[in-house]
């Protein structure tokens, strides 16, 4: 393992802070307050200018890239291909829709160790479930705008819409923009044929993205009802997953109509000349 951590490091370049300033590829511009706290953000900068990341781990990563460049020709060449292979003038009506779904992707490893920690917030699942099936949604886009086949797991999977304020998450488009993308796609034999090169280019990119992913989305659908949780403000279990919770949840539910009938029940105790009003509440933490 310490072999393996050697070869990774030697094929990188690291820069001391000092030749990082004199290089500018990092600046933060400080914003003193009145109660003598600052914050900051990325000022002009090499890092600043090519910063167009739509997503908080593409901005990370990219920044991870400047702070660590690699000596590696063959990863070089690959993310030069990439770039290269997008600024193709017939593709560039695809990358208003591309950036539209990064931008949906959320902070996933940043959810994860929330929940590693047992801190995740019901956000934190919704966000995650919704940047699942924007990957995913994602993929299955440039498989139809590149006219690639994809994995027959990709191809028959069916994403579930979940409505939560009005939105569907399970979908990285706005209606507009997905007609906008299936009229694109539908005459996408205007635009001039890949090469095999970079037809094998547009097969990684593709793959980049888990099959696996669908299994996960589904699991969580399964299990987690996101509409019920993001309307009471905390985790709700599906139904059907343990008898004994669902026996607490109905008797919970009921609760109203059985404080009813013990208020009723009560009230029938005392004289009808005494003019008393009655309620009855229920206290989690006591009963």
């Amino acid at each position: 393992m310490l072999q393996d951590y050697k070869s990774k490091f030697s094929r990188l370049i690291i820069i001391a802070d000092d030749s990082r300033k004199a290089l500018q590829i990092f600046e933060s511009d400080k914003h003193p307050s009145a109660m003598g706290i600052s914050g900051g953000k990325e000022g002009l900068s090499l890092f600043g200018v090519m910063n167009d990341a739509e997503s908080i781990v593409g901005k990370r990563m990219l920044k991870r890239w400047f702070l660590q460049p690699t000596l590696d020709d063959s990863v070089l060449n690959w993310r030069q291909d990439v770039v290269a292979l997008f600024l193709r003038p017939d593709l560039h009506s695809l990358i208003p829709d591309v950036k539209a779904h990064l931008k949906k992707i959320k902070d996933v490893p940043g959810i994860i160790i929330r929940m590693e920690k047992i801190q995740a917030s019901v956000a934190d699942w919704i966000s995650l479930f919704g940047s699942l099936h924007n990957m995913v949604e994602l993929q299955k886009f440039l498989g139809r705008s590149f006219g690639l086949s994809q994995d027959e797991s990709m191809q028959s999977v069916h994403a579930e819409s979940i409505w939560i304020d009005s939105t569907i998450i399970s979908r990285g488009l706005d209606e507009p923009s997905r007609k906008r993308a299936l009229s694109e796609n539908s005459n996408f034999q205007r635009h001039r044929p890949f090469s095999p090169e970079e037809e094998k280019l547009l097969k990684a990119i593709i793959a980049k993205i888990s099959p696996q992913l669908i299994s996960l989305i589904r699991l969580l659908k399964s299990i987690i009802n996101f509409e019920d949780s993001k309307h009471l403000g905390k985790l709700v279990v599906q139904s059907g997953i343990d008898d004994y919770l669902d026996t607490l949840k109905d008797r919970f539910f009921s609760l109203p109509d059985l404080l009813t009938s013990v208020a009723m029940e009560e009230m029938s105790k005392i004289p009808v000349h005494h003019e008393i009003m009655l309620k009855v509440e229920f206290v989690p933490q006591i009963g």
